[in-house]
């Protein structure tokens, strides 16, 4: 069952044959399910679960969107839900809901719902998720492992979720304001054509003497007598 999650993976394009193989060994090394290996390598939470899904053919639960039950404990026993790696949810009417990990032990879930009367609604669940709910619902200590998983997960959700930066000072950002005003004012403004010089004016006319006929006759030593016209000066005779 590991490897049909492996090569599930390899088809998938998530793995290649040589991250299969290697992850294969870590998990026979270290023993534990195939999905906290796949974890400790970094891939995501949500991943794993969805890739569970698909494998498993069964509908996958994120156990941390809940919080464990604590009255149906008794439904399975502590040493049966340590060695399979399971544990209850909910008791819907006569159905008990059961989160496995991966491989699902459905055969032995089987031989379980038959104890108890019930019909079993199985779920798969990552491997760090069920071992939690076994250590809080019958009060055991989680393996040192998946404590180490657990706050390796907390930490890069921690650093993905980076707060965002605080508000600028009320002063600083509306003088940012009023500068991305006037600027805005600016570059909407039409630009002024050039001043051209204006045209030379042309000079005003002089005074146009009156012709001839109208001008007063040039008075020369006026206060000398009458003013003869120069038709009427006979030259002397000699």
């Amino acid at each position: 069952m590991p490897s049909r999650l492996a090569q599930h993976l390899v088809s998938r394009g998530l793995l290649s044959q040589e991250q299969a193989g290697e992850l294969l060994r870590q998990h026979q090394a270290q023993g534990g399910h195939l999905d906290t290996a796949l974890m400790e390598r970094g891939m995501s939470e949500q991943d794993v679960l969805a890739m569970l899904g698909e494998a498993s053919g069964f509908r996958p639960v994120n156990l941390v969107d809940f919080e464990p039950n604590q009255e149906v404990a008794t439904f399975i026993p502590p040493k049966i839900a340590e060695r399979l790696s399971v544990v209850p949810l909910s008791l819907d009417g006569t159905t008990l809901h059961v989160a496995c990990a991966y491989p699902v032990p459905k055969k032995e879930l089987d031989e379980v719902g038959f104890l108890l009367g019930k019909p079993l609604e199985l779920w798969v669940a990552i491997e760090l998720r069920v071992r939690e709910w076994i250590s809080i619902i019958y009060r055991q200590p989680l393996p040192p492992r998946f404590v180490q998983l657990g706050e390796a997960l907390v930490a890069q959700q921690a650093g993905t979720h980076t707060p965002p930066p605080p508000p600028p000072p009320e002063d600083e950002s509306m003088s940012v304001d009023m500068v991305e005003q006037l600027a805005r004012s600016v570059a909407q403004e039409p630009l002024a054509s050039e001043a051209r010089p204006a045209a030379p004016r042309p000079p005003e006319p002089a005074d146009i003497p009156p012709p001839a006929y109208v001008r007063e006759p040039l008075r020369l030593n006026s206060s000398a007598g009458p003013v003869t016209s120069a038709r009427a000066v006979q030259r002397p005779t000699p």
